[in-house]
């Protein structure tokens, strides 16, 4: 009876563990994007860095007390000669625990910092043998540290030289064209938004361009590498797949394209581009659907543009333009740049030709060379990304 009972509760069981695990998937997604901030944050990788440090010397710190316990006579260790006063009469082996773990961390973190300050040392030989490991694991761990700090800190460095020196060109071009000062707020505005992508992105082309046409590249790893390109999705890309079949591409070819995409990501009901607009780039579908559009009339479908949202006198409207991607950003005046979206209203424009996943559209007026015959938009809800390749 009782093996009855416990049966009975194996459903409600298999139903709780769900449960949770229902809850901690919408908490992950909640959060995810918090997360990722978080795990960008120069702040944060430099205190990741210091903990693991300290985590380190408290293990050394820790053995280093158990040297002197396993000495057969306290009187000989480093516990016993350190005194705690300043007279020199009250001996640390008097101590509690805490005050043991603080001295031995102190010396554990002179030995690992190469400071050594003289008022401790090693004695006996096992204390000798203890501190030369210790110094031989000092100098590997705080050198490996110390380096990632000073990653973190140059790489902001390298920011900040960037924006610098755009900041500059700016600054020169509105000289030359007699920019407004609204305009290169705009300008400048941007350019600091969009450093940290535009130099992820800032690498040398041209050798690894020599790198993937090196005949000494083996065939095996040539063969691989397209198949591992954004997960896969730009071999089976219907532009790049020959007959339609992955397998017919040559592998040179996904890898040059490669070089020449950018990515981009477009959110529900943003445009791609409008009516008019020239014709710089194509676009290959990796995720998400997106459509021309155009507005309905009882004697067809007439492709036009989308209308500009009205914008309040103390905002400022920042076209953010990434390869053909243009995001619209507000930065209120007395703040800094805010996540507010105003994209053109296109609520009048209805959606008449779809491109899925593994597509691509504006390839025909990129051949003849003009302007957007239609305006193109992001349908997903979920949102949809894109490789742009920029015409030579």
């Amino acid at each position: 009876v009782v093996r009855i009972a416990r049966l009975q509760r194996l459903p409600n069981l298999l139903r709780l563990a769900r449960l949770v695990q229902f809850f901690r998937m919408a908490f992950w997604r909640t959060h995810k994007q918090t997360w990722a901030w978080l795990a960008r944050a120069r702040w944060v990788r430099v205190l990741n860095n210091s903990l693991g440090l300290v985590w380190v010397v408290h293990l050394f710190a820790c053995g280093w007390y158990l040297c002197a316990a396993l000495h057969h006579d306290p009187a000989q260790t480093w516990v016993n000669r350190r005194t705690v006063d300043a007279e020199g009469e009250v001996s640390l082996l008097t101590r509690g625990p805490l005050d043991q773990w603080v001295h031995a961390f102190y010396f554990s973190l002179t030995v690992f910092t190469t400071l050594g300050f003289g008022d401790m040392s090693a004695c006996t030989n096992g204390e000798i043998v203890y501190v030369c490991v210790t110094m031989m694991v000092g100098v590997v761990v705080h050198s490996i540290i110390i380096s990632e700090v000073i990653s973190v800190v140059t790489a902001v460095d390298k920011r900040h030289d960037f924006i610098a020196k755009q900041s500059e060109l700016v600054e020169a071009f509105a000289v030359h064209t007699e920019l407004d000062e609204t305009s290169q707020k705009m300008m400048r505005a941007w350019i600091s938004y969009s450093a940290r992508d535009r130099l992820s992105n800032r690498y040398d082309r041209e050798e690894v361009k020599a790198l993937i046409t090196d005949k000494c590249m083996p065939r095996a790893l040539l063969g691989r590498l397209p198949a591992s390109l954004f997960n896969g999705a730009l071999v089976e890309n219907s532009f790049v797949a020959i007959w339609r079949s992955p397998l017919k591409t040559p592998p040179r070819l996904p890898l040059l394209l490669a070089l020449a995409v950018s990515r981009g990501q477009y959110t529900a009901g943003e445009i791609v581009y409008q009516k008019h607009d020239l014709a710089i780039c194509l676009f290959l579908v990796l995720s998400g659907t997106f459509a021309d559009v155009a507005r309905p009339t009882p004697s067809g479908g007439i492709d036009e543009t989308a209308m500009n949202p009205r914008q309040d006198e103390n905002d400022l409207c920042i076209e953010v333009e990434c390869g053909a991607s243009t995001r619209s950003r507000v930065v209120r005046r007395q703040s800094t740049l805010e996540k507010i979206q105003l994209q053109p209203q296109s609520q009048h424009l209805f959606a008449y030709k779809l491109h899925g996943a593994k597509s691509f559209f504006g390839l025909a007026e990129l051949l003849h060379g003009g302007e957007r015959m239609s305006t193109l938009r992001c349908e997903s809800e979920a949102g949809g990304s894109v490789l742009t390749v920029q015409k030579p």
